[in-house]
């Protein structure tokens, strides 16, 4: 059986109404859709995530999950990258291989240091010579703002990227500077790049394996769940980056939250 949306009545008219701001035209309530959404973007599988929600009388097949975590990965991400994170002066960034369409792909990301919030994502075919700038203007474009320092590889792309982007054009400008001769050990190194790859992209691999384009909603999902729904342990308080950076989503279930307020900013 399929359970639908909570049936309201009003006092005043007696009629029914139905609270499914976000969910309209879904048969499964908004509880079960976020839990779904949620349980995907946290790396359980689409196998496993069917059945965990048959569990609790929820019957719903592969596509019907996997297209709830698509739809609403573009939904929330392109909502929240309209808001804007109060993140620190330095920022860090690299990639992550996988595979997209059965082809080798690469994953860019950009990261505060301070927050941990993961401003900007983009996909290349090519580690160190696709050019990145969109990825570097995308971030500055969502924060408003350049950071003080960017620390990466020494990759080309990134520091061309760099120079077009965040160096100051003539003195009067904010002064950026770009740290690429980073090491695995001392001062200088990418050691929350490489944590961020591996606890948050990593092992959610088998989540995203099955990318059959380079812009899937899956990967906004999975930054929306790292920003604002899972608490960081590298922050205090078991604070989410996204709360670090000045964005609260209220209540328990933070998913539901922000569908619902993306849909109302869309209306």
């Amino acid at each position: 059986m399929r359970s639908g949306n909570h049936r309201f009545q009003c006092k005043s008219c007696g009629k029914y109404f139905t609270d499914n701001l976000g969910f309209e035209g879904r048969r499964s309530a908004p509880e079960y859709i976020t839990v779904a959404v949620e349980l995907v973007y946290a790396g359980l599988s689409i196998r496993k995530t069917v059945k965990a929600l048959h569990s609790i009388y929820c019957k719903v097949g592969r596509s019907t999950i996997h297209r709830w975590a698509e739809q609403y990965g573009h939904m929330m991400d392109e909502y929240l990258d309209g808001i804007t994170p109060l993140v620190g002066e330095e920022w860090r960034t690299d990639e992550i291989y996988m595979k997209i369409r059965g082809k080798r792909k690469y994953l860019f990301a950009m990261l505060d240091s301070e927050t941990r919030y993961w401003i900007a994502r983009q996909v290349a075919t090519h580690k160190g010579t696709d050019d990145v700038r969109p990825m570097f203007k995308q971030a500055k474009d969502i924060t408003g703002k350049t950071p003080s320092k960017l620390i990466s590889d020494g990759a080309s792309n990134f520091a061309e990227a760099h120079k077009d982007e965040y160096a100051p054009k003539n003195y009067l400008w904010k002064s950026s500077v770009h740290e690429s001769h980073i090491r695995m050990d001392g001062d200088i190194h990418n050691n929350q790049m490489e944590s961020f790859n591996g606890n948050t992209i990593r092992l959610r691999e088998k989540v995203v394996r099955g990318l059959k384009k380079e812009d899937a909603a899956l990967l906004a999902g999975l930054k929306v769940y790292h920003n604002h729904v899972r608490p960081h342990l590298g922050l205090p308080d078991g604070q989410t980056p996204g709360e670090a950076s000045g964005i609260h989503v209220d209540g328990v279930n933070k998913i539901l939250t922000i569908i619902r307020a993306a849909a109302k900013a869309r209306n």
